[in-house]
């Protein structure tokens, strides 16, 4: 990160700066469009109380109480409820390990996330490497090999 960060001059400062900001779009844009995630509001409910076939399966369930929704839910992953937190704030063993920390604080989740902060990195990377044209994959392959030497402990100096 270091070498990253101390460049030579300002023009390699600003190249950097708006490389990781571009990056950073890109990034945004591929995973939104790479996210089709299903949705299912049962009736009687406020549409802001829609099942999203995920998390809500375990961590809300009065959201995933009608048939299309429990169909939807068969293959719902696991999640965690931590002492403390409110019920909506449940640790979705995925996202919510690096996204919202707080919501995975206790043994039980820390447990579930174990070596997911480096995997959605990492999936992230992948699938951006699927959908990039050719001019990308050299940054791409070298921010992923930043990514995982990172995590794994070899950092830069």
């Amino acid at each position: 990160v270091h070498r990253l960060l101390q460049l030579t001059n300002s023009n390699e400062q600003t190249i950097m700066n708006a490389t990781i900001q571009h990056l950073l779009l890109f990034i945004s844009s591929v995973l939104l469009v790479c996210t089709i995630s299903a949705e299912v509001l049962c009736p009687g409910l406020p549409s802001e109380a829609f099942c999203d076939c995920e998390g809500d399966c375990l961590g809300l369930p009065h959201f995933c109480s009608c048939s299309e929704a429990q169909e939807c839910c068969q293959d719902a992953p696991m999640v965690v409820h931590c002492p403390g937190n409110l019920q909506e704030d449940y640790c979705d063993c995925d996202g919510d390990c690096s996204a919202e920390p707080t919501f995975c604080g206790c043994a039980e989740a820390q447990t579930c996330c174990e070596g997911k902060q480096t995997a959605v990195l990492i999936d992230a990377f992948e699938k951006i490497q699927d959908v990039t044209d050719e001019s990308m994959f050299s940054f791409l392959d070298f921010m992923l090999s930043f990514f995982r030497d990172w995590f794994s402990g070899d950092r830069m100096m």
